[in-house]
């Protein structure tokens, strides 16, 4: 007896065809052997599923074993969502992982018009409340908007409310694998080496000195003191050594370095001074994680509130001194001990297993999936 197989076939197929296309294949069933319908289904964006199938039996000659598999076969045919960017950088695209998983469900379109759901953030001036739809908020600044207004939050402030989760900037970037509190320099960077290219590396595009108003949301920034404390540890360390400076903002060797070789820029670097643009509760962005998951000690400056999701032991933390020539002279000292330095770099970068990327992942996919499904989409 044969036991029962069931595939499915995701197509990508607008919804308003959706009737039309599963009669088609309902007729393609009858007057097609398997091996056609396969190709049919291919040739409308049909997963690599049929792939599988098509391997695996095309080549049987049993006409009532293909006509089986065809009629356990599900066709299952993903629905549109149409989503809307508001105040975003021009792009075109989801922030991930927000498009993943709205992508196991549904087929996203970007569009200004017929929306079912609003995702805003702080790069522009338009205000949420005019908009339709569910409505979520996300940041990679310290702004945190008004709860009330919105279906879900994500941000940076540690909050108890059923609108909000802390989901840090430093979960949009794609180290999906890395976030996690076993993970270690040695899974991708080898052995400890103190005797890099680059004593310390600078990465900034501007300056950012001045406070004022960011967003919709009309929240003012206080002064960017991470961005003027860099700057000045930047020309301090420079006194000992050249620091490299690859970005637009004090740039010293000849180009900017490409956004797709960063990492591999910056692996070439002892130190790289990974300073918060400025000191907020919770506000933690990509800079430490960037500098460690490239094989550096992280120079970092924020607030202490960012060491609940960091190790403190696997960086220098700007906070610990009394003055910048301290942390200064704290450097040179690590930078002429070797055991000291590794001792450093060896240390695992989180220890929480409660910021793993899979757990705040899940979290987020099933609070979206709730909002979505509580508003019959």
């Amino acid at each position: 007896m044969l036991s029962i197989i069931k595939f499915t076939i995701h197509l990508k197929i607008q919804s308003r065809f959706v009737g039309l296309a599963v009669i088609i294949l309902l007729v393609l069933g009858f007057v097609l052997d398997f091996e056609d319908t396969l190709k049919f289904l291919d040739c409308y964006g049909a997963t690599e599923a049929t792939s599988i199938i098509y391997k695996d039996f095309s080549s049987t000659n049993d006409a009532k074993y293909k006509t089986y598999l065809l009629s356990n076969t599900q066709i299952h045919l993903k629905p549109t969502i149409t989503v809307k960017l508001l105040n975003h950088l021009p792009m075109t695209s989801l922030m991930y992982p927000i498009e993943e998983i709205l992508s196991e469900r549904y087929n996203i379109k970007i569009s200004d018009i017929n929306y079912d759901i609003v995702f805003d953030t702080v790069y522009g001036e338009k205000s949420i409340k005019e908009e339709r739809g569910i409505k979520i908020f996300y940041t990679s600044e310290a702004v945190l908007p008004n709860l009330s207004e919105y279906d879900l939050v994500l941000g940076f402030d540690y909050i108890d409310d059923y609108r909000y989760i802390r989901f840090p900037y430093y979960y949009f970037v794609r180290w999906r694998t890395k976030i996690k509190a076993n993970y270690n320099m040695r899974s991708e960077n080898g052995c400890c080496n103190p005797h890099k290219k680059n004593f310390a590396c600078f990465l900034v595009s501007n300056s950012m000195e001045k406070k004022g108003f960011l967003g919709s949301n009309k929240v003012f920034l206080t002064d960017f003191d991470g961005v003027v404390a860099r700057n000045r540890i930047f020309h301090k360390l420079s006194l000992y050594k050249k620091v490299v400076s690859g970005g637009k903002h004090l740039n010293n060797i000849g180009f900017v370095v490409p956004e797709d070789k960063t990492m591999e820029w910056l692996s070439d670097c002892k130190f790289v001074i990974a300073y918060e643009n400025h000191t907020y509760k919770g506000y933690i962005t990509e800079k430490p994680f960037q500098a460690y998951f490239a094989g550096a000690i992280p120079i970092y400056y924020g607030d202490i509130t960012a060491l609940k999701d960091i190790n403190k032991q696997a960086l220098i933390y700007a906070g610990d001194f009394k003055t910048e020539d301290d942390l200064v002279n704290y450097i040179k000292k690590i930078d002429n001990n070797d055991k000291l330095y590794c001792d450093i770099w060896n240390q695992n970068l989180i220890v929480d297993p409660n910021i793993n990327w899979e757990s705040k992942f899940l979290e987020l996919r099933a609070k979206i999936f709730e909002i979505l499904d509580r508003n019959g989409l």
